[in-house]
């Protein structure tokens, strides 16, 4: 998460040494075992082990008088020499079988210990031609010279690419993104993964399994995960259960019954295991950690960027999707609300917060970014924001950035593709003006700012609680110490009160267009979909759709006027996706209902749910008279009823049957009117 400046920059690691400072929680494949020589020497089954330790004490001697001497060879060579050979002496006089044997248990232990040092052997090999190719310090002429930086002109027009009419509903805008054709690649996977698992084990798959054959019901799925998004409660059980479901009424299980909703989320599956699943094996070269998704996921995200045109400025951070569970490429990040995950390389429209790309981080690779063999090693941070903006050069975009991506040689980078940027920066990247940076002691005055330009890169200083550092090719350094100037300075709590505090022009852009990342961050977790799952695939899955609703929800914005709320928004959508289909109907249950003589209403119309509106007479409570046509309170006496009002007043209101209806502690019409089929 970027945190503003206003609150003081976060300790990040410096961008031009991320790829060695990252902190990876990764699988065992990429550790380093070391080889022990106990492991190989002692057994302890030997009677006493006196024959082996006296030969393995004849044979350190010799090494210890062979290097006192000198071997004559050099330390590489004298590391995989002591690393891929060993000598070992029997000196057993009792079977010779026994001899045999622990010959080969100890070859075998010898082979097992090499191939780890091996792999280690091949990353330190990659990691000194990366320091030998590394690029070399910059050495840029910082000075107080003519700044002629500006805001590039950008004469796109901003927002969706589509123009709507006014008959749109909610469903309409998401299946931009989740067509049907991504629904039928996850019904048609989900089904031969259950075949698979089926067959390969039927003692651990007992229970009974249906082959999804509609469309309508992988929706209806989807929809009820919406829906428990709006509605959270603790379990996934509970939502079936009358006493504490709040649309307890509407019986979920006629939308879909809850063992059949949890055999599908049993067997999702976003993938084909004989296609996708790569040939090599994990840890090697050209192994994808993310195979169990790539397919989902390439035909998805491209859409991202197809449906929306981004504003002039553009956010580069992290997204992390948290899941705690097993997974090779699972991250920890201090300053993320989770801080455990899977993290996500993102750029988003700064001024919306609509995501444009993604990048899942599995970890570190053996082979290099680039090129190690001809060209330098530009670091894991650089090399992310290039991607990210690839086909934005030259067009007037501003991208922007904290100071775990910004450096001198990105912001040169950026300027040679067309791209403008804006960032904090650490004192300690290479490259940067080194008289800018405040000393420790004395504490510098708070406001205090200087600036130094190499060309068109200015760099500022600015000492707020802490030392804050940028980088911008957009900006110019002259601004006055005017406090009466809103955009230079800032609002700050003190002993005397509220204070303002001198600040640099560029200060202001930062803090409002930093946080686009952010902003998505905040609508996913308003009501997310992702349920307490132990794998991580549908975790992503689930993201990626809390992702497609969040822009489904943007352009819906941008194309209806008077727009309904965000929760509204899901609301209908939600509805849209169970409607077209109906478990009662399709699988009917064969225990009969407790009451027969209920009608359940919500047999064909799918999933009522309660919606705010404003605040009027409940349609129950109230009843219509056939000779004065008023409305007269059942909750009233006869007597009293033309001179007492209905009490009864709900803003509480149906989205299919779009009666008002009372929904509190004392009053409950929800459940009776809903359960009538002559009301309403």
């Amino acid at each position: 998460m970027a945190s503003r400046v206003t609150h003081g920059e976060s300790s990040e690691w410096d961008s031009s040494e991320n790829d060695e400072n990252e902190s990876d929680f990764e699988s065992s494949e990429s550790e380093e075992e070391s080889f022990d020589d106990d492991r190989v020497y002692g057994f302890p089954n030997d009677r006493d082990g006196s024959a082996f330790n006296v030969a393995a004490e004849e044979e350190s001697s010799q090494n210890d008088e062979t290097d006192s001497q000198g071997s004559g060879f050099s330390d590489e060579e004298e590391n995989n020499i002591g690393d891929n050979v060993i000598q070992i002496a029997f000196v057993d006089e009792e079977d010779p079988e026994i001899c045999v044997a622990r010959h080969n248990v100890i070859m075998q232990t010898a082979e097992a210990a090499a191939a780890p040092e091996l792999q280690a052997q091949q990353r330190r090999r990659i990691g000194r031609q990366r320091r030998a190719n590394r690029r070399p310090e910059l050495n840029l002429q910082w000075q107080k010279g003519n700044v002629t930086n500006t805001i590039p002109m950008f004469n796109q027009r901003s927002g969706t690419v589509r123009v709507w009419g006014g008959n749109c509903t909610p469903l309409s805008f998401l299946q931009l993104f989740w067509s049907d054709d991504l629904y039928d690649f996850i019904r048609v996977q989900t089904n031969k993964n259950a075949e698979a698992k089926r067959n390969a084990n039927p003692e651990k798959h007992k229970t009974q399994w249906r082959e999804i054959n509609e469309l309508s019901e992988m929706k209806a799925f989807f929809g009820v995960c919406l829906a428990m998004g709006i509605l959270k409660l603790p379990l996934v059980e509970m939502y079936w259960q009358k006493k504490f479901s709040l649309f307890e009424v509407n019986d979920w299980s006629s939308a879909m019954s809850r063992n059949r909703f949890n055999s599908i989320m049993r067997y999702l599956k976003f993938c084909d295991e004989q296609v996708d699943k790569p040939a090599v094996e994990p840890g090697q070269p050209g192994y994808d950690k993310l195979y169990k998704v790539r397919r989902f996921l390439s035909m998805l995200l491209r859409k991202y960027e197809r449906e929306w045109i981004s504003s002039q400025w553009l956010a580069i951070d992290k997204q992390m999707i948290p899941y705690r569970g097993r997974v090779g490429f699972r991250q920890f990040i201090a300053n993320k609300p989770n801080h455990f995950g899977i993290k996500i390389w993102a750029m988003a429209d700064a001024k919306t917060g609509y995501i444009l790309k993604q990048q899942i981080y599995t970890g570190k690779n053996l082979t290099a970014v680039n090129n190690i063999e001809d060209a330098p090693y530009v670091g894991l941070a650089q090399q992310v924001v290039t991607d990210l903006v690839q086909g934005y050069g030259n067009k007037g975009y501003i991208v922007v950035t904290d100071n775990f991506y910004s450096s001198p040689s990105l912001s040169l980078k950026l300027k040679e593709m067309g791209i403008d940027s804006l960032g904090t920066v650490k004192a300690s990247s290479k490259g940067f003006a080194k008289e800018l940076v405040f000393p420790t002691k004395p504490k510098p005055q708070r406001g205090t700012s200087d600036w130094r330009n190499c060309g068109n890169l200015l760099a500022v200083s600015w000492f707020d609680n802490k030392a804050v550092y940028f980088l911008s090719t957009v900006h110019k350094p002259n601004y006055t110490r005017n406090v009466e100037q809103e955009d230079q300075v800032v609002r700050r709590r003190s002993k005397e009160g509220v204070v303002n505090i001198p600040s640099p022009p560029l200060l202001k852009d930062y803090n409002k267009y930093m946080c686009g990342i952010d902003r998505a961050d905040q609508n996913n977790r308003y009501y997310s979909v992702g349920r307490q799952c132990k794998r991580w695939p549908p975790r992503v899955v689930f993201h990626q759709l809390e992702t497609s609703i969040n822009h489904a929800f943007q352009i819906f914005k941008a194309a209806v006027p008077g727009h309904k709320s965000a929760r509204e928004f899901r609301m209908h959508l939600a509805t849209e996706l169970v409607r077209g289909y109906s478990a009662s109907q399709h699988h009917p249950v064969g225990r009969k209902r407790a009451n027969p003589d209920i009608e359940p209403r919500l047999q064909n119309v799918g999933v009522h749910l309660p919606l705010v509106g404003v605040n009027l007479v409940c349609c129950l409570c109230s009843q219509v008279a056939s000779v004065q046509h008023k409305r007269q309170c059942r909750n009233v006496p006869v007597e009293e009823q033309p001179t007492r009002k209905c009490p009864s007043r709900s803003n509480v209101y149906c989205s299919i049957c779009e009666v008002h209806l009372c929904l509190n502690s004392t009053r409950n019409c929800w459940v009776e009117c809903h359960s009538k089929s002559s009301l309403c």
